[in-house]
């Protein structure tokens, strides 16, 4: 994702852009799309960058962005964070970007108008107005957001400590010790992360319990291929602090994924997946 204003030096008069919910013709359009994303002051952070093709590039981020003007008073800053890869493609004629093409791992459904897309943007916009995001969110960058989990990278002090045998909950500060996590370097501590709301109380009612958001966490797991320690089982981390939601505090169930997996990249099956797309879409 382009993250500075677009210079007719660079990008071709004819460029295109797509993404799951937005679809773009020429420079002009281009330009406008991408300055009102930047108005909006994301921050972004590029996990990696490399050749896909003779004339493209594959780069997979995170970006993070404010979900309400600075001018909206509210008692903590709701953030809407999501994860993806883009391609550009370089047309050799005029020696400039001529596509720019984004998928997004909130969604399967990448094709415009992908109406998932939207609406697991819109849930995350609203979700993230109601409840603050945890507070040792620093520490760890979010390299995959899946619809139902997270791929975290943390310091890999922090997780052997977070999952030493003969603990189920952990308190948050397990994760507030070590350095914030460092702008596009991996710490080498892999996690995946699922949240929810939900107190004692409500576990008794029948509401989301712990071990079951667990089984979920894992069969989405299992679903995308990702390795994680069968025997370590789930950590439960509740948070404290100001949250109006009637159904509790929120709360993560965080899984150890196995240190063979590659949160940046998965495979070069992957890569050139991402290749493929972008050839079919930019077509």
């Amino acid at each position: 994702m382009t993250t500075g204003r677009p210079s007719p030096e660079v990008f071709d008069e004819t460029v295109i852009f797509r993404d799951p919910i937005t679809r773009v013709n020429g420079f002009k359009d281009y330009s406008d799309i991408i300055n009102l994303f930047v108005s909006v002051k994301p921050t972004f952070e590029l996990h990696d960058i490399r050749p896909c093709g003779p004339y493209s590039v594959l780069a997979r981020w995170t970006m993070v962005f404010p979900a309400l003007p600075d001018n909206v008073p509210r008692p903590w800053t709701p953030k809407v964070c999501f994860t993806g890869t883009t391609t550009y493609g370089y047309s050799p004629a005029s020696h400039k970007v001529n596509a720019h093409i984004d998928t997004w791992d909130l969604t399967d459904q990448q094709d415009w108008f992908s109406a998932d897309a939207f609406n697991r943007i819109s849930q995350q916009i609203i979700g993230s107005t109601l409840a603050p995001t945890p507070e040792e969110a620093g520490r760890y960058s979010v390299i995959r957001l899946r619809p139902d989990y997270e791929i975290r990278d943390y310091e890999p002090s922090a997780v052997s400590e977070a999952f030493k045998e003969g603990q189920t909950e952990i308190s948050p500060s397990v994760f507030m010790g070590g350095p914030p996590h460092a702008e596009g370097k991996l710490s080498g501590g892999t996690v995946a992360a699922r949240r929810f709301a939900g107190s004692p109380p409500n576990w008794l009612l029948g509401m989301a319990k712990p071990e079951d958001e667990a089984k979920k966490l894992m069969d989405g797991l299992r679903r995308d291929g990702v390795p994680f320690d069968e025997n370590a089982g789930y950590r439960l981390v509740r948070y404290e602090g100001p949250n109006p939601l009637p159904q509790g505090k929120p709360n993560e169930v965080l899984i150890k994924v196995d240190p063979s997996y590659n949160p940046v990249w998965v495979n070069e099956e992957e890569i050139e997946s991402k290749h493929q797309f972008h050839y079919k879409t930019a077509k």
